[in-house]
């Protein structure tokens, strides 16, 4: 059975000491890439199994089954094994599922957060720009 992925760890940062902007530093602008381009390789090289398992081209592949999220490509991998008869460790895919949906909520907190410089605490922080303000800080 899979755990719910752990939400980031949130800074509130008091609205008088922070400044949004988009010059991160280089290192940050790296990582935060490197989070994202890995997450999309994974997202690609799951969906070419699928491809493989059903006997398709990428072409036909990306018109033919979209392009789900990543915990359902997992799903879709792992009942298409079933139903094709193909052996398969479920427990290494239900561990990759729970890492996919850890990774995936970071992944979207990097891609569509605002990143804001805190002049209190000297550091950058990503800044949760959907959602209720509730939400938001009751976390």
């Amino acid at each position: 059975m899979t755990e719910k992925p752990k939400e980031p760890r949130l800074i509130i940062l008091a609205r008088d000491r922070h400044i949004a902007g988009y010059n991160l530093p280089a290192s940050m602008c790296r990582e935060i890439g490197r989070v994202i381009v890995r997450c999309a390789y994974l997202e690609h090289y799951i969906q070419r199994i699928i491809y493989v398992l059903i006997n398709i081209d990428l072409n036909i592949g990306r018109v033919a089954v979209r392009e789900p999220r990543l915990t359902d490509r997992i799903d879709m991998l792992s009942e298409l094994a079933y139903v094709l008869d193909v052996r398969i460790d479920n427990e290494l895919l239900d561990s990759m599922k729970l890492r996919a949906e850890e990774y995936h909520v970071k992944r979207d907190l990097f891609a569509h957060c605002m990143w804001m410089y805190s002049t209190k605490h000297g550091q950058w922080a990503a800044q949760l720009t959907r959602g209720s303000l509730a939400e938001s800080t009751s976390r």
